[in-house]
């Protein structure tokens, strides 16, 4: 079986069934869904120098002796800048470059996909679109580039001439992105999939947040006085002893406040508001979010933690360099995507990434270091923009309502990633090699019953 991961340049080209002119093969459908191209098809053979060679292999923790890079004008043809199939990467014509980091980038990225076909993540046949497994390969690419070390899990070296990629391997590939319009705090919004993009004309950032006051001001004049007290409420520092209380924990209300009447306004005022198309939020963590995922979520205690080489008795003893190991060593593994988590309070989020990065760091307190989630949103899901509600009009905060379930669906490293400021133009520095981002997919009760 064969499973190709695509990297575009350019639009999805309409289905083809003749094959590339010049070239006896498998047509380009016939190669997307999975047939193998001809060594004609291929093209020119191009030598890994040793370098570069050495560079990668010491970054992934493999040998890539086996590994075969191509110049081949198919994978141009298929709307492609490169190509990954088993131990043989394709290049489009001039996308091979061993001496830009941006080169080395691209064949860090093509290594990724190899790396996880070696070590049975994917399976399969014909391209995979995975905009996880994508996300990942962009990171793991740039930590290769910079000499750092891109994977997490267990380091003992695979050879790229095991059983795994005895054939061909999966297929994976990766395709050039376009420069989003939108300014730095919006995000291009993307399907799972990777096929349809929701934001087909990007707004800039100032006029998606002017649409969000628009229809907030809308909504606010459909809550009751008490339902818009309660969200103000939450929004004044309320919101620990809320969502405290939903949570079970033991606290004192503050003055004047009954907290049970007062979720069930928030939840009623959510409740008559919803995203109107697929969304990415954002949110900030700390390290204590991470241990709480990796203990209580997934239950990670002494035993996982020792076949992952980590001589420590519990998450609590970890430092910065091993939780982002075990987290993206779990990560990786497809019960770890499967899991659904819970959490029975309100989650607050932002449509800002600068307002999340500064809520990751404390402030500035830790630094650089911290951690985000990515939320992707569903269309449909009970969401409130609460700025006009708010004392911190400033955090841009979308409230999504109690008892929130979703599935992880990727952890990226962030290291070396420009933090993004709160402040048009603000100066800001660059991730630590311990900072991540999780990629988490919100589950609504309407998309859990199709699934079902």
């Amino acid at each position: 079986m064969t499973q190709t991961y695509q990297t575009r340049r350019r639009a999805e080209p309409a289905p083809v069934s003749q094959a590339p002119q010049g070239a006896k093969g498998p047509s380009l459908e016939q190669l997307q869904k999975g047939a193998m191209p001809t060594q004609e098809q291929m093209g020119h053979q191009v030598d890994l120098p040793e370098a570069i060679r050495g560079k990668m292999e010491a970054s992934f923790g493999m040998d890539f002796s086996a590994v075969e890079l191509y110049e081949s004008p198919v994978v141009g043809q298929a709307g492609a800048k490169a190509v990954a199939m088993g131990s043989r990467i394709g290049f489009a014509p001039g996308a091979l470059d061993f001496t830009s980091s941006g080169g080395q980038a691209l064949l860090g990225h093509e290594l990724s996909h190899v790396a996880s076909q070696a070590r049975g993540e994917v399976s399969g046949s014909g391209f995979l679109r995975d905009q996880a497994l994508e996300a990942r390969a962009d990171r793991e690419g740039a930590l290769a580039a910079a000499g750092e070390s891109a994977y997490s899990g267990p380091v003992a070296p695979i050879s790229m001439g095991s059983t795994a990629l005895s054939a061909a391997g999966p297929m994976q590939a990766k395709k050039p992105g376009k420069k989003s319009k939108s300014a730095e705090g919006m995000d291009p919004i993307q399907k799972f999939s990777g096929e349809k993009k929701l934001d087909k004309s990007p707004e800039k950032f100032e006029e998606y947040h002017q649409a969000q006051l628009d229809k907030a001001a809308q909504w606010q004049q459909t809550l009751t006085p008490e339902e818009a007290e309660a969200v103000h409420t939450y929004s004044t520092g309320a919101y620990k002893e809320i969502n405290g209380n939903l949570r079970g924990e033991d606290v004192i209300p503050p003055w004047g406040v009954d907290l049970d009447e007062t979720t069930a306004n928030i939840s009623s005022a959510i409740h008559k508001t919803q995203l109107e198309a697929d969304t990415i939020l954002h949110r900030g963590a700390g390290d204590g979010f991470i241990r709480f995922l990796l203990k209580n979520q997934m239950g990670i205690g002494q035993e996982q933690l020792h076949k992952l080489g980590i001589k420590k008795d519990s998450v609590d003893a970890l430092s910065e360099t091993e939780l982002r190991k075990v987290m993206m060593a779990k990560a990786t593994q497809s019960a770890a995507k499967e899991q659904v988590f819970s959490d029975p309070a309100f989650t607050s989020t932002s449509i800002d990434r600068g307002v999340a990065t500064d809520f990751a760091t404390d402030h500035g307190t830790y630094k650089n270091h911290g951690h985000l989630m990515e939320i992707h949103a569903p269309k449909g899901t009970p969401a409130a923009y609460i700025e006009s509600l708010s004392d911190y009009q400033h955090e841009k905060e979308m409230l999504l309502d109690k008892g929130q379930r979703w599935r992880l669906r990727a952890v990226e490293s962030m290291a070396g990633e420009k933090m993004a400021g709160i402040i048009p133009g603000q100066k800001t520095g660059k991730f630590d090699k311990n900072s991540m981002r999780l990629i988490l997919e919100l589950i609504n009760e309407e998309e859990e019953g199709q699934r079902r």
